[in-house]
């Protein structure tokens, strides 16, 4: 896929999102949600431009004829200067191809999470809000390593030396980015066990250590973990008579050390702390507190359930990353969602890019993950208290409003109104007439996505004048409302097509299903993916007869602001 950054307007999100990746605004139908935007700058006026203007002063003659002497010039002549307006040797010889001109795009990436790390390092932000932050940083790091830090290495196996115009080097960028993060996720655990924990804790919600807990409640979590969690759990040993256990992409994992006897060589076995089960798991506790415990902590405290009869050395936690850079030439193949089946297949056993261990894991363990997985000593970070702070999106969402900022809510256009019904026939149209009147243009998140581009989707799907509905999708999901509001169209008779990017990525494996599904439903579904070319601008259009002519009314996005905030633009 193309590594034109696309940002995009999801109507399936209903909370903030931190996109990483985005410089260039589109309508997605998969979130709605407000987004951070690391790259949206937007216009900018450089007041440094000015028109050149007559000197009236260099001009001007004296009562006895002779050129008036500018004092500036004099004084600018006098120190070797040249006099302003006049091009010097130096500004013509300037070499703009020189690297010192040039960011790195990896580094400038980093450097924004650095600036979501802050948000979550500011004590003026309420403490979920924080913790919200401190989730973000996580998921875009493991994007980042996923995307970026994997082209990187791809780039170096395949021996590319030539260095990008900032002059780096793929190798010298890899070394760089790596020790780059380093510092960031040291300080992202600094924030969480000397700042967020402890304000969260005085607040009344707590992630409890087991050790800590009451011994009933010990017995309490024994009884669930072996009626729920235990038969779901695989040990993988790893010894002369087994191979290496696969590891998925990012998956939490428990290494743990056992012997059968004192004689015995300890043995090494993952375990992978399954994703079908909350990681915070709540605990019961007063009515003014939200306590909670980490479901590897419940699994290390009763690991003799599973492994009886061995003695058990050590337990760690370690996660490790893979690569998604991977793919095929889609130029001679057949079918082009076969392409993209095997590219998400592949990243299951891509190379492992990153491994993140507690920072006591003994040397064996250590050891053997390095030599199994292929990873040098640069590519693995040592952690201290949780590894994955990604799940603790959950307990972001608890209902507790005093710890995060007031909610807001998307507005109503005011050219539409608050109580026109969507899908009645007595004013149902009323969305068309304004269209009509004059192009709207609504700005995401800001105006409501439901009330204005889905408003235009479920009128036009139900208005009897509507005779096609076109629309171009970059991401969607299974409960999207514009896929159902398509669904509704067709049903109804109009002609819709649909034309979806199958190479959305990590989103493939949604949007081909939903082509599949679309096509079953009756829409004509094209299904796009550009290789090396932007991907084209999502965007909806109807075809409508309403006095014998036939108008097309549009919805397009638009950058429209200074800070490149998202804008649709409808016209009729």
């Amino acid at each position: 896929m193309s590594d034109e950054p696309t940002d995009s307007v999801d109507d399936n999100s209903t909370g903030d999102s931190v996109d990483d990746n985005s410089t260039e605004s589109a309508v997605d139908d998969s979130q709605t949600g407000d987004s951070i935007d690391e790259n949206a700058t937007g216009d900018s006026v450089d007041d440094s431009l000015t028109e050149d203007g007559v000197d009236n002063n260099s001009t001007a003659e004296s009562v006895n004829g002779s050129p008036t002497e500018d004092p500036a010039a004099t004084a600018a002549a006098a120190n070797g200067e040249t006099a302003v307006g006049e091009p010097t040797e130096t500004a013509a010889a300037t070499d703009l191809s020189s690297p010192d001109y040039y960011l790195n795009r990896e580094l400038s990436e980093l450097a924004f999470q650095e600036r979501v790390l802050q948000e979550a390092e500011d004590d003026r932000n309420p403490p979920l809000e924080r913790l919200r932050f401190l989730a973000y940083v996580t998921k875009n790091i493991d994007e980042f390593f996923m995307k970026r830090v994997g082209g990187l290495k791809q780039q170096i196996e395949a021996g590319v030396t030539e260095p990008t115009v900032d002059g780096r080097t793929p190798e010298a960028q890899w070394a760089e980015v790596l020790e780059t993060v380093r510092p960031l996720f040291n300080r992202q655990t600094q924030a969480w066990e000397t700042e967020i924990e402890p304000a969260l804790a005085d607040a009344g919600v707590r992630v409890r250590e087991y050790d800590e807990l009451p011994a009933e409640t010990q017995a309490s979590l024994r009884a669930e973990f072996r009626e729920t969690v235990l038969p779901t759990l695989t040990p993988l040993t790893f010894d002369p008579a087994h191979p290496f256990p696969f590891i998925s992409n990012l998956s939490l994992s428990l290494a743990v050390l056992t012997r059968r006897d004192e004689e015995a060589e300890p043995q090494f076995t993952r375990i992978k702390v399954p994703e079908n089960h909350p990681r915070l798991i709540e605990l019961d506790s007063p009515a003014d507190a939200d306590e909670y415990v980490l479901l590897e902590a419940v699994m290390e405290a009763n690991l003799d359930l599973l492994l009886p009869n061995v003695e058990i050395l050590d337990v760690s936690t370690f996660r490790l990353t893979r690569n998604a850079e991977v793919g095929r030439n889609e130029e001679v193949a057949e079918d082009l969602i076969e392409v993209i089946e095997d590219v998400v297949e592949k990243r299951r056993f891509a190379n492992v890019v990153r491994l993140e261990v507690t920072d006591e894991m003994p040397a064996r363990s250590l050891e053997l993950l390095s030599e199994q997985l292929d990873i040098e000593p640069a590519e693995i970070y040592y952690r201290s208290g949780p590894i994955d702070y990604e799940d603790f999106f959950a307990l972001v969402d608890i209902d507790r409003p005093e710890l995060k900022l007031p909610e807001w809510s998307p507005q109503p256009h005011p050219r539409l109104g608050t109580n026109e019904p969507m899908k009645t026939t007595d004013n149902a149209t009323a969305i068309f007439d304004a269209i009509r009147d004059d192009d709207l243009l609504v700005h995401h998140p800001y105006h409501s996505f439901e009330k204005t581009v889905q408003r235009f989707l479920e009128t036009a799907a139900s208005d009897p004048d509507v005779l096609a509905i076109k629309v171009a999708i970059y991401r969607t999901a299974s409960d999207s409302k514009v896929i159902q509001s398509l669904i509704e169209a067709a049903e109804n008779g109009k002609e819709v097509a649909v034309m979806v990017e199958l190479k959305a990525r990590f989103d493939e494996q949604n949007n081909w299903s939903g082509c599949a599904d679309s096509r079953r439903r009756g829409f004509t579904s094209p299904t796009v993916a550009l290789a090396s070319r932007p991907t084209p601008r999502p965007r909806s259009s109807s075809v409508r007869k309403p006095t014998g002519c036939v108008p097309t009314h549009t919805s397009v996005p638009a950058t429209t602001t200074p800070r490149q905030q998202r804008g649709t633009s409808t016209s009729g």
